[in-house]
């Protein structure tokens, strides 16, 4: 086990001194398997539960186990480790997200149903932007325009594109600042600006919408 998370570590390499020392973070973190994870059944039972109160442009945070979302992971903080958006279609409730796949790192915005991105998390938040409804729904169509374009996911982790690639806390925090929304400020990490996931769930603007204790 040890020797595929290394494999994978070293894919990262060829992305860039930032992307690897972020990677190098998560697999010092790697979760234990002491938790429990939701299955399919559970995950879609929980999206039915959630369904009542949801609202479009509500923020999901979750803790699961693949490699790319666990890069972003921070465990002194919130302890979760990917977010997407809600948005509401004839399909359904579904996540809006920028994800990558855990081996080639090749991924971009996509749209999941609820259920299935809850399935095999450990952690779930649900969250609501404190905002004006004009403000909400341009962060909603700046959310489904990134998910029509299919924007590719930034492996660069720059905040310096305009967002012609993206990360999942970035394609967030970059469609609330087209809403006129400051969700949070960009730390720096040797020189070079991000927003993580705790900059996000731990902003003054967003509210509770379902929570499980940590």
């Amino acid at each position: 086990m040890a020797r595929r998370y290394l494999q994978k570590l070293s894919i990262v390499v060829g992305l860039g001194t930032a992307a690897l020392i972020v990677a190098a973070v998560f697999f010092l973190a790697w979760p234990t398997q002491s938790d429990t994870d939701l299955s399919a059944p559970q995950a879609q039972q929980l999206a039915a539960v959630l369904a009542p109160q949801l609202e479009q442009g509500d923020l999901v945070f979750r803790r699961g186990r693949g490699f790319w979302s666990e890069t972003f992971s921070d465990k002194a903080g919130s302890n979760l480790s990917h977010v997407g958006v809600l948005i509401h279609d004839q399909e359904g409730w579904g996540v809006v997200h920028a994800e990558a796949d855990d081996l080639s790192l090749i991924g971009g915005v996509q749209r999941t149903p609820l259920g299935l991105f809850l399935t095999g998390s450990v952690l779930q938040h649900v969250r609501r932007i404190q905002m004006p409804e004009g403000a909400r729904e341009t962060f909603v169509q700046n959310i489904r325009m990134h998910l029509h374009q299919q924007t590719p996911f930034d492996t660069s982790l720059s905040l310096e594109d305009n967002a012609a690639r993206v990360y999942c806390s970035e394609l967030i925090w970059n469609a609330a600042q087209h809403a006129g929304i400051e969700l949070a400020r960009p730390r720096d990490l040797l020189g070079k600006s991000y927003i993580t996931i705790d900059d996000l769930f731990f902003s003054p603007l967003l509210s509770v919408v379902s929570a499980q204790p940590h």
